[in-house]
């Protein structure tokens, strides 16, 4: 029988560890003796991550996760965020001043952003990662590709004694720009509408980025750019279909990935990406049928990949799940969602803007695709269960900014999601924590409850000065080597300011370009709202406690 600690197997150590809620705890613990020394490196940091952080993946790098995933959950606790503007590098043929996002000449619909990105990692270290964001600018399509990691700082130093630096940035990454733009393509009719980007492991090369482009002349076509050669490009494969505009694609995460395109307003063109092929013709072809005047097609999202969902509007189902793969694909929906329990004619005025899946390992979810939020006109966020009968199982209501619709949904992997409203350039951060519990809670055998689950909190807003649209989000990854410059030596040096500012040059190591942007934020505190904003970075604000120290009050 153990007599100590140290003495235990590790199974029950795994146990004792899945209480430990911080990592100084957990290095406590392997300060005691070698034996759980050993146990916790080789053992208690996979442990502790994969208990506290189950929906967000991550490399088998477990300490370095460990230490990553708790500074990220502090930083949101205390509202720890940097928000930066991402300007390409000006060509050198480019006017001075010409107006990116503004209606060209003869142009005839606005411009409308689409955005991808993704990060993987690169080597044995924690550090070494890859960073791939595209996104549509009018008719031009723009793609960043940065690297990190010890053998990029070391291509720093061998650059910096004899070649130009400018690839380089302040904590040694890596960039390469590309600004692809056909000659034929004019800003309005040839406006990028749809930007997907092929994942690492659904790509032949290592050193080829693939990404797929719907414009809204109805061309749908996959380019592929090589690493090594900046700002050239070639046209790999076209989409076949028949010339309708391209509303809006997605694609699914699986190694043969399908791509799912809306055509026109009603019309669903399921591919099956294979590299290297010409022209690719569709699989199949989905019309979806509706009786209401108006409706059209507004989102389509993989739930997993042989699950696809669509949200369209105005209409009574608003929300469909289509059945999907490369051998059989069902023209009818397998289910259907309502999103309004009234009268049928109140039911005709909601419209689904946005979908997105959440994560298998969020707690709630037995299989891929069992979850997603819905959002819409109403303003109105659901939480949907394709295991329950029900149309949705939780709401998510701002009580402040009740009735501004949702054009975007971003789940962050880690108890929240980003929710884009349609004015003042809000974005609003909710938390699936209470909802995903109760979820948890209901017994298979005996269903869901009568009641249906209602998280009604009011979320954290932060939001860039102005009026306008979130239209679309997207997340290249959730780790970061440098944390918050303000969050990192606030808490030691509020008492110290002015030493610390005359030790520390924080503008010259986090905004040297002057790319931070100052976000203003409301919340609801006892029944009456106040208003807060950020001040520029190596500045401090009122020091509010359990805030971060660029906040200060309004």
């Amino acid at each position: 029988m153990p007599t100590s600690l140290q003495d235990l197997p590790p199974e029950l150590l795994a146990q004792v560890v899945s209480y430990i809620g911080t990592v100084q705890a957990l290095l406590s613990l392997a300060l005691s003796c070698k034996k759980l020394h050993n146990y916790v490196q080789i053992d208690g940091y996979r442990a502790f991550v994969q208990n506290h952080y189950p929906s967000i993946p991550t490399a088998p790098f477990w300490k370095d996760a460990a230490h990553a995933l708790t500074n990220l959950s502090r930083a949101w606790d205390r509202k720890s965020l940097v928000a930066r503007c991402i300007r390409p590098p000006r060509l050198a043929d480019e006017p001075r001043h010409q107006g990116h996002g503004r209606r060209a000449r003869g142009q005839t619909m606005g411009y409308q952003p689409v955005i991808d990105s993704y990060q993987t990692w690169t080597g044995s270290h924690w550090t070494s990662r890859r960073e791939v964001v595209a996104w549509g600018a009018g008719a031009e399509l723009v793609l960043r590709v940065k690297w990190m990691g010890p053998v990029i700082e070391e291509q720093q130093r061998a650059t910096h004694e004899h070649a130009d630096m400018t690839e380089f940035d302040q904590h040694h990454h890596k960039s390469r720009w590309w600004r692809i733009k056909d000659t034929a393509h004019r800003d309005g009719p040839d406006d990028i509408t749809a930007v997907m980007l092929l994942r690492d492991t659904q790509q032949p090369a290592c050193r080829s980025e693939y990404i797929i482009t719907g414009r809204a002349n109805g061309e749908l076509d996959m380019i592929t750019i090589d690493h090594d050669t900046p700002g050239s490009w070639k046209r790999e494969t076209r989409f076949l279909h028949q010339g309708q505009s391209v509303r809006f694609a997605s694609l699914s995460s699986a190694a043969e990935p399908l791509l799912a395109a809306c055509l026109g307003d009603r019309t669903i063109a399921i591919y099956l990406v294979t590299v290297g092929k010409d022209c690719i013709e569709p699989l199949k072809t989905i019309e979806l049928d509706s009786s209401e005047r108006n409706c059209r097609s507004w989102s389509t999202v993989f739930l997993r990949p042989d699950r696809l969902a669509v949200g369209l509007g105005p209409c009574t189902k608003p929300i469909r799940v289509f059945g999907v793969g490369s051998n059989a694909t069902s023209s009818q929906p397998i289910r259907t969602f309502f999103v309004d329990q009234g009268s049928k004619e109140d039911a005709r005025k909601w419209t689904i803007y946005s979908l997105a899946p959440l994560p298998r390992s969020s707690g709630a979810c037995r299989s891929e695709g069992d979850l997603f939020l819905s959002g819409g006109y109403d303003g109105i966020i659901r939480l949907h269960d394709l295991r329950s009968p029900r149309s949705y199982v939780s709401t998510f209501i701002d009580p402040v900014d009740t009735f501004s619709a949702v054009y975007s949904l971003l789940p962050l992997g880690c108890g929240r999601f980003l929710a884009g409203s349609a004015n003042h350039s809000l974005l609003k951060v909710f938390s699936t924590r209470t909802a995903l519990e109760k979820l948890c809670q209901c017994d298979s055998s005996l269903g869901y409850p009568a009641e249906l689950v209602t998280c009604e909190e009011p979320p954290e807003r932060p939001s860039k000065p102005g009026a306008g649209n979130v239209i679309q989000l997207d997340l290249t990854a959730v780790y970061d080597r440098f944390p918050d410059p303000i969050f990192d030596i606030g808490s030691q040096c509020m008492r110290q300011r002015s030493k610390c500012a005359a030790n520390r040059d924080v503008i010259g190591k986090w905004d040297p370009n002057h790319e931070v942007m100052c976000l203003a934020m409301y919340e609801q505190v006892a029944g009456a709202v106040q208003l807060k904003q950020q001040v520029s970075v190596g500045k401090f604000g009122d020091g509010m406690p359990g805030w971060d120290e660029r906040w200060k009050i309004a």
